[in-house]
This record gives structure tokens, sequence and C-alpha cells, in this order.
């Protein structure tokens, strides 16, 4: 395994391709766990199991929710003190040429997110973590990346508690957490993967940081839990959400013509001088416009 290789810490976890290996592993971890796809998007098809009629559930969930076809899904061990203490990370790596046409590596800052349930919810720029953890974080993914090689965005999952580092995903595309990146930085992620792998230098100043003094918070906008089956998009009340949201903040529609129960329809985007303030307002913008979305048989 990479992170083995490169003698990086880690949650311990184990690939398991049929229902009695996920109840094997579960057991030799110990309740709850993590039961997820191999490859996945924002969180879909994981569970966080916490008893035995869940787990075997589970199994199927992942595979059937998983980005991809096949068997083989990872069974991961539950970090009790992650939700007490921790708090996660995405570190992003951009491998692009600098002026010689020499391979480099750039640090986006830590993005911080954070997920109630197994899905992806909120991010937000900057981080709160220490600024060893910081280095720690981009010290690791820069490995990783190096690792794997190649040009453009690597974006590195990392569960950080105190100033430890546990390294747990890598996707060498653009990130789901790194849509904060749109509003917080002088190039996005988008951007960035595009002007790396097309070749070009990047100029030191394009992953910076460029509102000073605030916190910038994406929230997920959800389609209803309760919805069965997929349902239509018929209007989304644009006027009333800016009418809502007041001047500094934004909302991004993903533009989905359809929507089951949970999916993610858009993002709400919130600034503040206190990284507490950005959160209430990004989550009271978000439940705003997911109430001003109209769906075919409402």
């Amino acid at each position: 395994m990479m992170f083995d290789m490169l003698q990086l810490d880690r949650v311990e976890w184990a690939y398991a391709r049929i229902d009695e290996e996920v109840r094997r592993i579960a057991a030799d971890f110990g309740l709850p766990v993590i039961v997820k796809p191999v490859m996945t998007s924002s969180g879909h098809g994981t569970s966080i199991v916490k008893d035995e009629e869940s787990l075997r559930k589970a199994y199927t969930h992942a595979r059937e929710h998983a980005r991809g076809i096949g068997d083989e899904v990872i069974v991961e061990r539950f970090l009790p003190e992650l939700k007490s203490s921790g708090t996660e990370i995405t570190q992003i790596v951009v491998r692009h040429f600098d002026g010689n046409g020499k391979i480099v590596e750039s640090f986006l800052p830590p993005i911080e997110h954070r997920r109630p349930g197994a899905t992806y919810h909120e991010s937000w720029l900057p981080a709160t973590i220490s600024p060893l953890a910081a280095q720690r974080c981009r010290e690791f993914a820069g490995k990783i990346a190096d690792f794997l090689g190649g040009i453009g965005v690597y974006a590195v999952e990392q569960f950080v508690i105190g100033d430890r580092v546990y390294n747990n995903e890598v996707a060498n595309r653009p990130h789901d957490t790194g849509l904060i990146t749109r509003w917080m930085l002088n190039m996005d992620e988008g951007g960035l993967q595009l002007t790396s792998t097309l070749g070009l230098p990047l100029s030191p100043s394009s992953t910076e940081i460029s509102r000073k003094g605030v916190y910038g918070v994406a929230h997920v906008v959800l389609a209803p839990d309760g919805f069965e089956g997929e349902r239509e998009v018929i209007s989304v009340d644009m006027g009333a959400i800016h009418r809502f949201m007041g001047s500094g903040n934004d909302f991004w529609y993903f533009g989905k013509p359809s929507a089951y129960a949970g999916r993610r329809m858009g993002l709400a985007e919130a600034f503040a001088e206190d990284l507490n303030s950005a959160r209430h307002l990004a989550e009271k913008l978000a439940h705003f416009a997911e109430g001003s979305i109209l769906y075919g048989g409402d």
C-alpha cells in the first residue's frame, strides 16, 4: 500500500469482496466501522455502521452507490476522537511546470471540512488547525503527489487530531471540498487543474487566499430526504435566494435537471470575520435555497 510504502500515518482499513469479509473485518476492528465504495463522490455509498443489523446492509449499499462496477468495498476503523476533538482537512497539491520546464509542487492552504454523517456537508478557508499540523499536512500530501507523479491537482483527505495527521484518501483531480477555492483563492482548483495540465507555469500568488481577514464557508444545498425515485426540477426562485442572502454572499446552483433523495443541488457561500458566524450564515442560506427549488410532484 502506498501510505505504508511512504511510512505515513493512516487510518486502519481493509478491502472486502463479499459480505462475510465485511463482517470479519468489522469484528477485528470493533463497531462502529465505516463501510464505503472503493471509488465514490462526496461520500455517496458510505455508511457509519454502529450495529450488526446495519452492517448486513452496508456492503450492498456501498456496491450499489459506487462510482464504477465491482464487488470490492473498503471497511475502515472508526476514530471516535476525530468526532470529539479532531477535524478533517483536504490538502491540495498542484504539480506543474516552472519557467524552466521542471515539475515542481505548489500547495494550497489546507481546506477544513465537516460531514455530520457520511457525506460532505460544508468546507471553509482558512482552516483552524495548528501551524505544526498544517506543516505535516503539506509534507505528507507532497510525498503522496510525488509518489503518484504526473501533473495537475492532487487532493489528499486527512484527519487531524491535535498535531497528529492521518492520511486517508487521495483524488488526483479537483475535489468537492475544494469548491470553496472558487471564492477564497486567487485561482480556484479548477483553474489550477487546467493551467497545470496544459503545461503552463503558475505564479506564486495563484494559490494564495484572496479574501483577507474573513472566513469563507461553502455549505451544501440538498434535495429533500423524503424523495422516492427521481423528480424533475421545475424551477429555482433565484430572485428570492439573492434577496435573502444579501450582498457579499453567493449561491451556486449546479443546474441539475432532476433530483433524488439527498442529491447535492448547489452550494451556499457566506463570509464573516469569525468562523461560527460564517458557518451559521451559510447554513441558513443553504436551507432557504433548498426551500426555493420546486420539484415535480410537490
